[in-house]
């Protein structure tokens, strides 16, 4: 069995539309884990995450948006060290969300706040071959296919009567591939990675839902996200080593597109118990979760 855990965070900055505004966001998770050997090619794991994520609106006069909750992990998969290997994931997390809303107009205003709740599950299939290059380096081709749901519950604003919100439950989904290639050596002990990736987008690219003002329900109108750019580039950095029995890894990852930028930083630990020694290369790491989508009103 091997115990691991990790700590990241993240920040991002998300360009707005004509639908909606900018935002900056930061999102930060800590998670703790065990992996057991099924047998000497093929591993099952479980994990637990706290996870907390702030948005920020400056355009809309100090809207802010937080969510904060916890995600049970799971996978399972096969890897004999160098040539293929695969790997199925998946998670589930839930949230408590809370919004705030800053409104003046002509001297009538105040703060609308609103919670509700939030949970989503993702599911993945990873899929990659490591080439050995001499003893001490290799070359990692990959594709990774994966879908995220999400659902909010709907909610009341309160806080300023006449200008408070009624927001309907949204549904949304995002799927995702991802193809690249990671080169990892061995220099003096220290494992240096370099990952590039490519993701695509399939299916919707905005979410919208329906809403109405001060009890009117027979009056909604819809409310509608900024676009999400169906191309991103991902760049991946990484630094490995062994403290006595654990590998500790500091990396860095990177998304890029004609939106959006988002940079996260970890630490991980991977700590092996028994005599079996925990593998030298780790499989390559998922892309950056992809920002929530945040929303105004069609006008």
């Amino acid at each position: 069995m091997t115990l691991f855990g990790s700590v990241a965070y993240q920040v991002a900055e998300q360009d707005g539309d004509v639908e909606a505004p900018n935002y900056d966001a930061n999102r930060w998770q800590a998670m703790l884990g065990a992996e057991l050997a099924l047998s000497p090619s093929s591993f099952a794991g479980l994990s637990v995450s706290l996870v907390g994520n702030d948005h920020a609106f400056e355009d809309l006069g100090g809207t802010d948006v937080d969510a904060s909750g916890t995600v049970l992990g799971a996978y399972l998969g096969t890897d004999k060290g160098a040539g293929l290997y695969a790997k199925v994931l998946g998670s589930y997390g839930w949230y408590d969300m809370d919004a705030d809303r800053d409104i003046a107009i002509n001297g009538f205003g105040g703060t609308a706040i609103g919670s509700s709740d939030l949970t989503q599950w993702t599911l993945g299939a990873h899929l990659g071959y490591r080439a050995m290059l001499g003893e001490r380096a290799a070359v990692t081709p990959y594709v990774h296919l994966d879908h995220v749901a999400t659902r909010m519950d709907g909610f009341s604003e309160t806080g300023v009567a006449g200008a408070s919100l009624t927001l309907a439950d949204m549904d949304e989904s995002r799927t995702y591939t991802t193809v690249g290639g990671r080169l990892a050596g061995d220099i003096g002990g220290v494992v240096a990675e370099l990952d590039l990736g490519w993701r695509r987008l399939h299916g919707d690219d905005r979410t919208g839902f329906s809403a109405y003002l001060c009890d009117q329900s027979q009056c909604p109108f819809d409310v509608v996200s900024s676009a999400e750019e169906r191309d991103s580039a991902l760049l991946g950095l990484a630094l490995g080593t062994k403290v006595g029995r654990a590998d500790v890894q500091v990396a860095y990852q990177g998304l890029f597109d004609g939106a959006r930028t988002s940079h996260a930083g970890n630490v991980r630990l991977r700590l092996p118990l028994g005599s079996a020694p925990a593998p030298v290369i780790a499989p390559p790491p998922p892309p950056p979760a992809p920002p929530a989508r945040h929303l105004r009103p069609r006008r």
